[in-house]
């Protein structure tokens, strides 16, 4: 690896395997592990093998492409030495020795078996690090995160793995064993004992069987960030004495579980590529909008102006139910969660589950009973670290920088936007803060037909010339809540007469609701159809009903013009305007 490694898409030279790597994962957005469009081509030193997978790709670099340190201790490098010893320092005796006049010692053969002892030193602190208790806590790690894998399942999976390595350390001792048998070895030799003990891995799982030793581990090797638990209160419950054979009341703390979201961004930040991602991201070429940091908001946005490359959190809130249908409570709990995600990242980056992180969890009656404010309050306060001039520092592998980040997109379904922003549920009984209708009369259609009775009212009493039948259309008492809402003034209260024949018309025309636009004369069908559903008594005026001709039925023509006229007619154009934009927007 004298001359570096030569990427085979763009043919440039990079130094070390992890630029290597970092070099495909960054300048060409390739999936390592997942990129399977054309595989992976060596070009070292003309060599044309050709590798499906990232893994035997980078294998094959190894093995055949860089100078094995491990089996060639005399040919390591300095620069090489002086990377070992900043990853492992140790201390290496080296013994004096004396150098006489008359015995004379090439200096070079003492360097040379200094170099020789400290890099057997090194190797065996590489060998002691890479012990196979190391691969158990990441084998144990990487089944945890899993979603879809539960901790019964992981029991299960860690009794069965320490079973099967048993039995293939107990297989491979009996191989040794025969072999050193067929060659005359003595296997009570010192060193034969030696090795074979090295094929006794007891306690492989020592202290992961359970979820608290799990959590030791992930704590000890992978920096896990422990949940703090956070009290907002306590109730009084009920709680049954098995002994007593009584109730007894008990006092039960109500309390969320927050992750910092200071500790989280640091752990994420602390890896060099995050942090070049960050860095290096930039706005779209075209003007296209791609990204929040092609919008207006985020180039109006104060804070970003000061700190473009300050992170954005993207927060999402929703309610999960949790329920166990065998246990001793199948009542559904409910949960109140909050994730958010880093928006600077890229798209590639972000699709994964894993780019997305618990924030806080809490009881949903315990965000009804306390109010969004105090469930928030621990992020709040940490986001106003972060928005701060002086912001986090944080240092890692031995850098120093500043953490900066602030919220930039909040989402949510419809029911936890109105419990995020402290607004009235969709289920509550008056859910309009405007015209405070109730749902009971919203649905029954009471308010929205008297406010258009009112309409109807005015345009008919422009038409008929009759007073007295104009009479029976308006009255001074107001029946809508949505009029009383709505009047400034000017509106005008229909009579209960009309209300009732608009509600009855409102009726029949929701029967033909389907069937409008395809029955032929349908205006003339929802009339006929009306009028014979009206009572007798609906205005009614025995006395001017005396003075008029058998031919001259006011009663008779003032509904045909209240049907006809404004009420259908008025039906059927917003029928006709709510099937416009149906179809529009299919």
């Amino acid at each position: 690896m004298a001359n570096g490694l030569i990427c085979f898409i763009c043919k440039k030279t990079l130094y070390g395997v992890r630029n290597f790597s970092s070099h495909f994962r960054r300048s060409h957005a390739l999936m390592l592990t997942k990129y399977k469009a054309s595989g992976f081509f060596c070009k070292q030193d003309n060599c044309d093998k050709h590798f499906f997978k990232y893994n035997s790709f980078i294998r094959h670099i190894k093995k055949c492409h860089i100078e094995n340190v491990v089996h060639s201790p005399s040919s390591v490098s300095i620069e090489t030495m002086n990377r070992i010893e900043n990853e492992f320092p140790m201390e290496v005796e080296v013994p004096e020795i004396g150098i006489h006049a008359n015995e004379q010692m090439d200096l070079s053969e003492i360097e040379n078996n200094a170099v020789v002892e400290h890099n057997n030193a090194v190797i065996e602190n590489v060998k002691s690090i890479h012990d196979i208790h190391s691969s158990a806590a990441k084998m144990i790690s990487a089944l945890r995160v899993s979603s879809s894998f539960t901790g019964t399942a992981l029991k299960e999976v860690v009794a069965a793995v320490e079973i099967l390595l048993s039995d293939i350390l107990d297989f491979v001792q009996d191989k040794v064993t025969d072999f050193c048998t067929s060659k005359d070895i003595d296997v009570k030799d010192p060193t034969v004992e030696t090795l074979l003990s090295k094929f006794k891995c007891n306690d492989l799982f020592k202290n992961m069987d359970t979820l608290t030793g799990q959590i030791e581990v992930l704590k000890k090797n992978y920096k896990y960030i422990q949940p703090r638990e956070i009290p907002l209160g306590y109730r009084v419950d009920q709680r049954f004495n098995i002994c007593k054979q009584e109730w007894e009341q008990k006092q039960v703390y109500e309390t969320i579980q927050y992750v910092s979201i200071i500790e989280t961004l640091q752990l994420i930040m602390s890896h060099t590529d995050v942090r070049e991602y960050v860095n290096l991201e930039t706005r779209s070429d075209h003007d296209w909008l791609v990204n929040f940091i092609d919008g207006q908001s985020f180039q109006a946005h104060e804070f970003f102006n000061k700190y473009p490359n300050a992170l954005r959190i993207q927060l999402y809130y929703d309610d999960i139910v949790v329920n166990n249908p065998l246990g001793s409570r199948v009542q559904p709990h409910k949960i109140g969660a909050f994730y958010f995600l880093i928006q600077n990242l890229p798209q590639y980056l972000n699709s994964f589950l894993g780019a997305i992180h618990v924030l806080i969890l809490s009881h949903t009656a315990d965000i009804d009973k306390y109010d969004m404010a105090a469930i928030l309050r621990p992020f709040l306060q940490d986001m106003k670290a972060l928005e701060s001039d002086n912001g986090v520092i944080t240092i890692s592998n031995g850098v120093e920088w500043t953490l900066r980040a602030t919220l930039a997109v909040v989402c949510a379904d419809g029911l936890a936007a109105h419990q995020l922003f402290g607004l009235v549920s969709p289920a509550a009984l008056h859910f309009c803060r405007l015209c405070m209708i109730n749902r009971n009369d919203f649905k029954n259609n009471i308010n929205s037909v008297t406010y258009i009775a009112g309409f109807v009212a005015r345009n008919v009493t422009k038409i008929i010339k009759c007073e007295i039948c104009a009479s029976y259309l308006i009255q001074d008492k107001v029946l809508s809540h949505l009029q009383k809402r709505k009047c400034r003034g000017g509106l005008i209260s229909a009579s209960e007469n009309l209300v009732e024949t608009c509600l009855i018309a409102e009726k029949v025309f929701r029967t033909h609701n389907n069937n409008v636009f395809t029955t032929k004369n349908i205006i003339s069908k929802l009339v006929l159809e009306t009028i014979a559903t009206i009572p007798s008594d609906v205005f009614k005026n025995e006395t001017h009903l005396y003075d008029q001709s058998p031919l001259g039925d006011h009663r008779k023509q003032l509904l045909e013009i209240i049907l006809i006229t404004k009420y259908f007619n008025l039906r059927l154009h917003h029928k006709s305007a709510s099937k416009k934009d149906t179809i529009l927007l299919e």
